[in-house]
């Protein structure tokens, strides 16, 4: 079957997200390695789309080619891919007319692919390689030309109670006669749920809600509906902008602005919106949007939010603030509980990266339903408050108190669980009076019992003030064991019937992007609000999961198009901007945006730069940046001020060794002996230090790591801390100092994919005190890029510095060079000897 052919027929007809696994499995590796294969197919996504169909249609065939990228670029690396040998493999079942197999496995080997990455544990949607050679024995030009190599891709759809990392049950492509050869082994390639995720959302019809909106032929004009004008004079609605209380939150004009306008929006019931929030680096976005996702909260109207972002590390930080403000506001307010059960977070907890010790497990599903599986249960709430009742009904004093004291830490756990993982408006404001009287009178109850007149087990005498508790109290249990069935609780007890309650009632639900597809299968569940963080960082097409859900009527984005866009691996994706967010094309079309116009991050000399190049001058130094005590000086040298660039020049960058990355050891050098200064002068001052070492290039990044060693730790060395990690890996984050380490020194003056302007905004935003740039400025400067626009700069502003102007450094350098002589020396003389030697033999 010829591959374009049958690729094509299926990316075209499949209508259930295994269509792109029978699109996989059709490829041989020739189609996988072809960077041509899709070309003809994948056509320039337009700004604007005539209908929902076009639109989706645009997004199949650039998926799978991304997909055969990703693919690509996996089994390049493929000899430090983690691997395992199987043991057997044997048919398990067949759905759906696919067969199933069972295959088992030795324990995974190369499971750390680096430094700081977790390692390999099999997820649902890992795909696979199955071989009859040793991975680590071969590269992807023997995968792409012999012939007599036997193999199969394979799918892990499911993990189920019996999948453990050496028992997978896994679809294969090729029949089983192909894969009779022993041994075998397995290679995780790469997880393909996201990509299955989108494309079931690109086969799929919307049935209208807020995707018909985004196509960009229908206008959204950002006026308040007729309707909603003529209810804005009315009393409910100036209560609800009331309770608010903005005033009292730190924010400023344009924060407060963008949060009153989007909450305008959101309450609106009778037409769609779609807002956009424009956060440059440093001006709050976060900040903004957790506040907004809170004061929604507060809103009489009874609005439903999925709050999502493209990572799990993005949706953890949003939720830990929105959460942060309720107990806040809990405290605040002096409240008994602290009501939470209308935040929900889901998802894989391992790839949300936080324990049961993690103030998230409040609202996080699987720790709510085990919670909630005790506390409705047969010796929950219910049964805690009936043996209370029994016990108060004791007459003898020493019996009461015995049995108080062992049974009133289970009750006041359960009525704990009870009020803070079900909503308020659930259990209903006077079930939530009784509660909180049902706690003061614990309370008062167990002081009373642990006075003197009460502390000898041998008096049995109640007094006057103790039976009057005692009645009021067991009218209180009673009246409240009553009104508890008024409460809508699962009525038949399953974990599964407690997580589609959590589901339907939780009022703020936080998920990844990708993971709110499993909204789709919770019944009556209508949502009315999506608020996507970061959506810039997001495919237009990865968006699309939640703004399909249906009900959803209203949408804010959040973000900054010049910041770094979503990563995509295929130069014909990247053509044809299948990269490029919803946000941004929103921005390009027209769509109007609320900018948040003032940064707190950084020193005014680290962000003029970037706020006159890449934001027009549009963002204001907040007054905090501006103030003398934002100035440090770590290092006492006009060299390492708030802003400077370094020019280090005689560095050669070179290729590491698969070819896919550059490092440039000179740069290396110089970085390091920078942290060796900061270090020795944080020993005599002890003054906290937060640094940032960020490159362009893995190789980059590894070498310096390598370099540094463990010295550096944190737990070795509290208040100077070091992160060394790519720009990519750096974006949303900030450190004191910041030091670049741009790399690239050749005479072509080629910069490769540190030319994208995205890539050096984020590089040059994430200091907040000083920001040092390592970097050969000739190579720069002759670029055609904003590097050259950096440089120049950088001399207008007299920051430009050579290495040599710091004599520690220019120390450092010459011992380097010396080094490098050295070494030359040494190849020289052994190529002399080798020579000699085959002359002599020749002579002989």
């Amino acid at each position: 079957m010829e591959a374009e052919g049958g690729l094509s027929n299926k990316g075209s007809n499949h209508k259930d997200s295994n269509g792109l696994i029978d699109a996989l499995f059709s490829w041989d590796f020739n189609n996988v390695f072809n960077q041509n294969i899709y070309k003809p197919k994948v056509r320039k996504i337009p700004k604007s789309f005539e209908t929902e169909e076009q639109y989706k249609g645009s997004y199949i065939f650039p998926l799978l080619e991304e997909t055969r990228a990703e693919l690509c670029s996996n089994l390049k690396t493929i000899q430090k891919a983690p691997f395992s040998q199987v043991i057997s493999i044997e048919t398990s079942n067949t759905k759906k007319d696919k067969i199933l197999f069972n295959v088992n496995v030795s324990s995974w080997r190369n499971t750390y692919g680096g430094k700081g990455q977790q390692p390999y544990k099999s997820l649902p949607g890992d795909f696979f390689v199955i071989l009859d050679v040793d991975p680590q024995t071969i590269t992807s030009d023997y995968l792409e030309k012999s012939s007599k190599l036997n193999w199969a891709f394979a799918w892990l759809g499911q993990v189920n109670d019996n999948n453990t990392p050496t028992h997978l049950k896994l679809h294969i492509s090729n029949s089983m006669d192909q894969l009779k050869s022993t041994p075998l082994f397995i290679v995780f390639l790469m997880n393909l749920t996201t990509n299955l995720r989108i494309w079931k959302t690109l086969q799929c019809s919307s049935s209208g809600g807020i995707v018909k909106h985004v196509l960009g032929t229908m206008s959204m004009d950002n006026k308040t509906c007729k309707q909603c004008n003529n209810q804005t004079d009315g009393e409910d609605s100036t209560e609800d902008m009331a309770t608010l209380r903005l005033a009292s939150l730190s924010l400023n004009e344009s924060q407060r602005v963008a949060i009153e306008s989007c909450i305008r929006k959101v309450k609106c019931q009778h037409k769609p919106s779609i807002e956009l929030i424009w956060g440059p680096p440093g001006t709050g976005k976060t900040k903004t949007t957790s506040i907004l996702l809170w004061k929604i909260l507060a809103i009489n109207h009874q609005i439903r939010t999925l709050a999502c972002a493209p990572t799990n590390v993005a949706i953890t930080n949003l939720a830990s603030q929105v959460l942060k403000l309720l107990k806040h506001d809990s405290l605040s307010r002096n409240a008994i509980f602290c009501p939470l059960g209308e935040l929900l977070l889901f998802g894989n907890k391992d790839r949300l990266k936080f324990d049961y010790s993690h103030q998230l497990e409040d609202i996080y599903l699987d720790r709510r339903v085990e919670k909630l599986f005790k506390c409705l249960g047969q010796y929950g709430l219910k049964f805690q408050i009936s043996s209370m009742i029994g016990i108060f009904q004791e007459n003898k004093l020493s019996k009461l108190k015995r049995m108080f004291k062992s049974n009133v830490s289970s009750l006041l756990e359960c009525v704990h669980i009870f009020t803070t993982h079900i909503p308020q408006q659930v259990i209903m404001e006077h079930n939530w009076k009784k509660l909180e009287i049902l706690v003061g009178f614990i309370c008062d109850i167990g002081t009373l019992l642990s006075k003197n007149n009460y502390n000898y087990d041998d008096d049995d005498t109640m007094g006057e003030a103790l039976i009057d508790l005692k009645c009021h109290f067991l009218l209180v249990l009673r009246t409240l064991l009553v009104s508890l069935d008024e409460i809508e609780v699962p009525s038949k007890l399953s974990k599964n019937s407690i997580e589609k309650f959590c589901f339907q009632k939780a009022s703020l639900i936080f998920s990844t992007t990708s993971n709110s597809f499993k909204l789709n299968s919770v019944k009556k569940n209508s949502l009315n609000l999506v608020v996507v963080d970061e959506a810039a960082q997001l495919k237009e097409c990865e968006s699309l999961i939640p703004l399909q859900l249906p009900h959803i009527s209203h949408a804010i984005l959040v973000g900054d198009e010049f910041q770094l866009p979503a990563t995509v691996k295929s130069k014909v994706c990247e053509r044809a901007k299948f990269g490029r967010s919803l946000y941004e094309r929103l921005s390009l079309i027209g769509y109007s945006k609320h900018l948040l116009d003032t940064q707190y991050r950084m020193h005014p000399l680290v962000s003029y730069f970037p706020n006159s190049k890449f934001y027009g001058n549009k963002i204001m130094d907040a007054s905090i940046v501006m103030n003398k005590e934002y100035e440090k000086e770590y290092l006492p040298s006009p060299l390492f001020g708030p802003y400077s660039f370094i020019n280090v020049c005689g560095g050669e960058e070179e290729s590491n060794g698969d070819g896919q990355s550059k490092k440039n050891m000179v740069e290396v050098t110089v970085v390091t002996q920078i942290i060796q200064m900061l270090y020795k002068a944080w020993c005599k001052n002890k003054k906290d230090i937060s640094i940032g070492i960020i490159s362009p290039y893995n190789a980059q990044v590894s070498s310096i790591q390598e370099k540094l060693g463990r010295k550096y730790e944190k737990k070795n060395n509290e208040g100077f801390g070091v992160k060394v990690k790519s720009i990519d890996g750096f974006q949303g984050g900030e450190e004191d100092v910041i030091i670049i380490s741009t790399v690239r020194s050749n005479n072509g003056h080629n910069i490769g994919f540190l030319s994208n302007k995205q890539r050096t905004n984020v590089a040059l935003t994430r200091a907040r005190f000083c920001l040092w740039i390592v970097g050969d400025a000739k190579t720069l400067g002759k670029s055609n890029s904003e590097w050259r626009d950096v440089i120049d700069d950088a001399k207008t502003r007299r920051c430009f510095f050579n290495v040599e102007e710091n004599k520690e450094l220019a120390n450092e350098m010459r011992m380097m060079k010396t080094w490098q002589m050295s070494d030359i020396k040494q190849e020289i003389l052994k190529l002399d000897n080798i020579y000699n030697s085959n002359h002599v033999y020749g002579r002989v």
